[in-house]
């Protein structure tokens, strides 16, 4: 009796890629209406007299390059005792690289300044294709420079208590603390570690621990291709 063997042999399809096809990927991701706290108000406790804040993040490789950049932002709900263009809103961007010493924002890669005029928008999209932007490292931090100008400055009304909260008709304010737009978010997603820094007055940044440790990253994504 003759034995037959049977070889089954398997074809393993993989999906083909195109010559100069590249791979997208969001980083910083987080749920857009679990927002809950923004940075960049001024308080009767803690006035806000950074520069910029600066968002790090990480990429799966080197040379990356930058897409674009979504922002969570505060609208201001209380009213201005001043007439001015709510409108509009101005601010930069910034890109840097990572310090290697002090694994906060190191070299500036890229800088753009920012016109926003949809003052109903919670969301600023920036789109940064036509920069073509490098990242050089696998971390990197995108920063917002508060332009600090009366068309960007917001003055939050404030009773003899430090109530902040809208004032009522009868009710009038002891000062008025001023501030600039825009007001970043935080995310509400934590992560291991604070990703969060600031530009002092003295043009040294530090970690912005104020939300810390609940709160690690600002409401700051990006979108990169490789």
């Amino acid at each position: 009796m003759t034995q037959l063997s049977l070889i089954a042999f398997v074809i393993i399809a993989f999906p083909a890629l195109s010559l100069g096809q590249t791979k997208k990927q969001s980083l910083n991701d987080f749920g857009k209406d679990e927002i809950y706290y923004y940075t960049g108000i001024s308080s009767s406790t803690a006035k806000f007299d950074y520069l910029q804040i600066a968002q790090r993040l990480e990429t799966p490789v080197v040379n990356a390059v930058l897409n674009s950049v979504e922002i969570s932002r505060m609208m201001p709900y209380y009213q201005d005792v001043r007439i001015i263009n709510f409108d509009v809103t101005t601010f930069k961007i910034n890109i840097f690289n990572t310090d290697p010493i002090t694994n906060g924002p190191g070299k500036v890669i890229k800088t753009a300044e920012i016109l926003i005029k949809d003052k109903r928008s919670r969301t600023i999209t920036v789109n940064l294709d036509k920069y073509k932007i490098k990242i050089p490292g696998k971390s990197f931090f995108i920063s917002i420079e508060f332009i600090r100008d009366k068309v960007n400055e917001r003055l939050t009304p404030m009773t003899l208590d430090g109530n902040v909260e809208p004032l009522s008709v009868d009710l009038k304010p002891h000062q008025f603390i001023g501030s600039y737009q825009p007001y970043v978010g935080m995310s509400p997603i934590k992560g291991k570690q604070i990703n969060t820094w600031a530009l002092t007055q003295y043009n040294k940044w530090v970690i912005y621990d104020y939300f810390a440790p609940d709160y690690t990253d600002f409401a700051i994504s990006a979108v990169i291709s490789y």
